[in-house]
């Protein structure tokens, strides 16, 4: 067939067969007039190589693939090339996560120093915990690290507010909430207790202890009577 006819078949036009020709990218009969004879197997060829435009590779890898054995050599030379863009691939993949990751701990940090929030007793509010989500084992153990500063904070917050009457607000579970009043009578290490006083006359005083965790996790919650 002649050229107009494979651009009519294969919706390429004549210009760019002939490129694809000079390139050596089809490989029509000669005839001896000079023209060229396409065939259906140059119609295959042809389209092949539209295919392989549309992976995004250039004409000289293309041609590349053909260099040696024809089209059995540009199939082998195909698969190497779809290994090799496998493994560029688990490549990226990794620094994608390797920057996915660092991009995880900058916001973490850059947004941590919410600043470990001031855990103070006043009046008006309640003790509120800070809240960190971590994001990896890094991040774990920075919030870790984090909870400890609260704890340290809240020890030392109580302990100024040793002798001073608190209202608790204690959490029983099953959306059961139990709010008395008492004393705060010593900080300790890991504990701090307070003395109950309950309204009933029959009841005695009850020393109540927890931990200074309870208050980060919401499992009481105090303020200032």
């Amino acid at each position: 067939m002649k050229i107009h006819e494979l651009a009519h078949l294969s919706g390429v036009n004549p210009e760019t067969i002939r490129m694809y020709r000079q390139k050596g990218l089809l490989h029509p009969a000669r005839l001896a007039n000079g023209y060229f004879d396409y065939s259906a197997c140059n119609l295959y060829e042809l389209m092949f190589v539209r295919k392989l435009r549309g992976a995004n590779l250039g004409l000289e890898t293309i041609a590349s693939f053909y260099a040696e054995d024809g089209q059995a050599g540009a199939l082998r030379n195909m698969k190497q090339e779809i290994r090799a863009l496998e493994e560029a691939i688990r490549e990226l993949e990794q620094r994608k996560k390797q920057l996915m990751s660092t991009l995880g701990h900058y916001v973490l940090f850059s947004n941590q120093p919410q600043q470990v929030q001031e855990l103070t007793l006043r009046s008006e509010c309640w003790f509120v915990p800070l809240e960190l989500e971590p994001a990896d084992s890094v991040c774990r153990r920075w919030m870790e690290h984090m909870q400890q500063a609260d704890i340290r904070k809240v020890r030392a917050s109580v302990h100024q507010q040793c002798g001073k009457k608190v209202m608790i607000q204690l959490d029983r579970g099953r959306n059961k909430v139990d709010i008395q009043e008492g004393v705060i009578q010593n900080a300790y290490p890991s504990v701090f207790t307070i003395l109950v006083n309950d309204e009933r006359e029959e009841n005695p005083p009850q020393l109540l202890s927890f931990s200074y965790s309870d208050i980060i996790t919401r499992d009481i919650r105090m303020k200032l009577c």
